[in-house]
């Protein structure tokens, strides 16, 4: 049984390895076109920014980037809208995938490198799950991974998750719409 565990580990971890170095050398190679991309698909464009979102969260490549684009292609009320809710769509994805997959490893380790003293807050806190959305870096991921794996319940993530989310976006958006101002 021991056996039929680690290789769905090791399945799992070579997808989302090979899923990310894809996505990577796809981005690189085509960051400057993504968008002209969107612009130029209409309205199915900001279902596309939507579905990149949850696809990158699946990846270490962070989204920031993207959120700054949508601000200045769309504005800053949709830009926020798409931002949000694809933010959210990809912690929800980072959520149930960690909270079905169980205990793959030692993640109470990510927990221990938190700052601001949240890897003593337990999980389930609104604390934690706020303030971690805030730490620089890959905090959001973390929060979204440790969450699942430790069941935090749904209603509670939901909405601390959706309130980070529009308060981060909102930065980015608005920092992307201010550029094409100056």
């Amino acid at each position: 049984m021991r056996l039929r565990y680690r290789h769905r580990f090791l399945l799992v971890s070579l997808l989302l390895l090979l899923t990310t170095i894809g996505i990577f050398l796809v981005f690189r190679q085509h960051v400057n076109a993504i968008d002209h991309w969107l612009i130029s698909v209409g309205w199915w464009g900001p279902v596309l920014a939507i579905l990149l979102y949850t696809i990158l969260s699946l990846t270490p490549i962070p989204t920031d980037p993207i959120t700054v684009m949508l601000g200045a292609l769309y504005g800053p009320y949709l830009g926020l809208a798409i931002s949000w809710v694809g933010n959210t769509s990809a912690a929800l994805l980072e959520y149930f995938l960690a909270h079905h997959l169980g205990n793959l490893g030692r993640f109470d380790r990510l927990r221990q490198k938190l700052p601001w003293g949240l890897n003593t807050a337990p999980v389930d806190s609104v604390w934690f799950l706020t303030l971690g959305r805030a730490a620089p870096g890959y905090g959001s991921k973390v929060v979204s991974i440790l969450s699942g794996l430790y069941h935090v319940p749904l209603r509670r993530y939901l909405w601390t998750t959706a309130l980070m989310n529009v308060l981060g976006s909102l930065g980015y958006v608005l920092g992307g719409h201010l550029l094409l101002r100056w």
